[in-house]
């Protein structure tokens, strides 16, 4: 990873000038409320997130930890990697990586189960109370081997979106370079009414705009970001709305290190009423 922090590359990711970013650190505070059994811990960041109508929008993102000895996310990265090597991986915001169909918890085994009490528990704790669901929970698999990112993207139906981290290599960081594989959360929100399909076949031209360097310039000229470090047992929660990314997985060490195996991790998507 570059000594610049990571900016050079999430500037390619969004077609933005590698000037033209502030890195923001996320205050993460702990939750004092009663903590779900499956968890050892539950912290909380606000991020304030100007619009282009001036107005701040706060994305609440929460922090999970999961009380396990490893052994679910042992499983879980086996699965993965044999889903991987099936092939069959859906092209969405990823790519050099495996994106599964949206349909894991519908897959068979104790360790699925597992992954969807987990989400519904950190869902449940960032609701304060019970679960209405508008729509069953989507979740997929994400396998991404060395040099494999995800372009930036939004889940606007999605009421929360997560992911769960089941195996991350032990990327070598220098300076303040950041972790290969960190997710990037966008703190600076388009006006979404531009990007609407409706919006789209009015005006074909607005949807092709919404890629590359135009698309980064709709949102606001992106100029801030908060990286996430992926860590195995975290369960990450943020709104669907929220512009997020994931960084390459780079290992400087070269193809023999350790960055050669994969960041294993499960997304899921909630939709409440």
């Amino acid at each position: 990873m570059a000594d610049d922090g990571g900016t050079a590359v999430i500037g390619q990711l969004l077609g933005v000038p590698n000037d033209g970013f502030a890195l923001l650190e996320p205050q993460w505070e702990e939750v004092s409320e009663a903590l779900p059994s499956c968890f050892v811990s539950h912290h909380t960041t606000i991020l304030e997130c100007p619009s282009r109508k001036g107005y701040q929008r706060p994305a609440t993102v929460h922090s999970f930890q999961i009380c396990s000895d490893g052994a679910l996310e042992a499983e879980l990265t086996a699965i993965g990697l044999q889903k991987a090597a099936e092939g069959l991986s859906r092209n969405v915001s990823n790519v050099g990586s495996y994106h599964s169909a949206c349909d894991l918890f519908g897959w068979p085994g104790d360790a699925v189960a597992q992954v969807m009490a987990l989400a519904r528990a950190a869902v449940s704790a960032a609701e304060h109370g019970e679960l209405e669901e508008a729509k069953p929970a989507e979740a997929w698999m994400n396998v991404t081997p060395q040099g494999g990112f995800h372009h930036s993207h939004t889940h606007d139906n999605a009421t929360w979106s997560g992911v769960l981290y089941t195996n991350t290599p032990p990327v070598p960081v220098r300076g303040d370079a950041m972790h290969g594989a960190s997710l990037i959360l966008h703190t600076a929100v388009a006006d979404r009414t531009l990007f609407t399909s409706q919006q789209n076949r009015r005006s074909p031209e607005a949807a092709a705009a919404f890629r590359g360097e135009r698309r980064a310039r709709l949102f606001c000229g992106i100029t801030e970001y908060v990286p996430v470090e992926p860590v195995v047992g975290k369960v990450l929660l943020f709104p669907g709305w929220l512009p997020h990314c994931v960084l390459p997985l780079q290992d400087p060490k070269g193809d023999d290190g350790p960055g050669r195996a994969c960041r294993v991790s499960i997304a899921f998507n909630f939709f409440l009423s």
